[in-house]
């Protein structure tokens, strides 16, 4: 294992949750993380190794984590600066829901509201990107 990233404790007294997203840009693959704990009085702990399937779409397109438990990500490398719209569909073709972006140049982090309240199953995210449309994958667990 290597470090993805470091995140300081708020030093509190109780339960807080933490965040952290990782924008894997390599294609399709299988990424396992564990954290590492240490608790404000000293000792360490590891928590059990979880597996996310990154899944690249075909093209300039991936989500992650895939399969997702809620909130998932839309990353995008677009040739320049573009708006268009991120459709969602369910596995008939039914179209789920949209609604429109703007995509700077570069690569860039989307928030897939869209999926959060979704019953678990798989899904198909579309985006017309560079002039292509694109079409991708995530399962909801």
């Amino acid at each position: 294992f290597i470090a993805a990233t470091h995140i300081p404790s708020r030093n509190l007294q109780q339960t807080a949750l933490y965040g952290y997203s990782h924008n894997w840009t390599r294609g399709n693959a299988v990424v396992y993380y564990r954290l590492r704990i240490t608790a404000l009085s000293g000792p360490v702990s590891y928590s059990r190794v979880v597996p996310v399937h990154f899944i690249k779409g075909n093209g300039s397109m991936m989500i992650y984590p895939n399969p997702s438990h809620g909130e998932a990500r839309l990353s995008v490398k677009a040739s320049e600066k573009q708006t268009t719209t991120i459709s969602l569909y369910d596995v008939h073709g039914r179209k789920i829901g949209c609604r429109p972006v703007t995509i700077p140049a570069g690569e860039q982090s989307i928030s897939l509201q869209e999926t959060q309240n979704l019953p678990p199953g798989a899904y198909y995210i579309r985006i017309q990107l560079n002039g292509k449309n694109e079409t991708a994958p995530i399962i909801l667990q």
